[in-house]
């Protein structure tokens, strides 16, 4: 038990340990609500990605895990698909 209180327990001792549940528990509250925030701005982020082109071979990736080939995208993020990552390390 990490909160044991032996008897008699001074007043100070229980308001002391009184603040700090209640400030943990603000905290934990309050982190709980920037991982929420997180969440939605990442889900928001990807819905509105753009996509995303590999550096090497110009393929697109569909979304849907493959990539396909198309020409040269404005706007593109570039990155490096699985075949020319494996090419590239090998």
């Amino acid at each position: 038990a990490v909160d044991y209180l032996a008897k008699p327990t001074p007043p100070a001792l229980i308001e002391a340990r009184v603040r700090n549940h209640l400030r943990l528990k603000a905290l934990y509250d309050q982190q709980s609500a920037l991982v929420r925030e997180l969440r939605e701005g990442l889900g928001d982020r990807l819905k509105s990605r753009q996509p995303s082109q590999c550096a090497w071979c110009h393929r697109v990736e569909t979304g849907r895990g493959t990539w396909e080939s198309a020409p040269v995208q404005p706007g593109s993020a570039f990155t490096v698909c699985p075949d020319c990552l494996r090419d590239l390390l090998a």
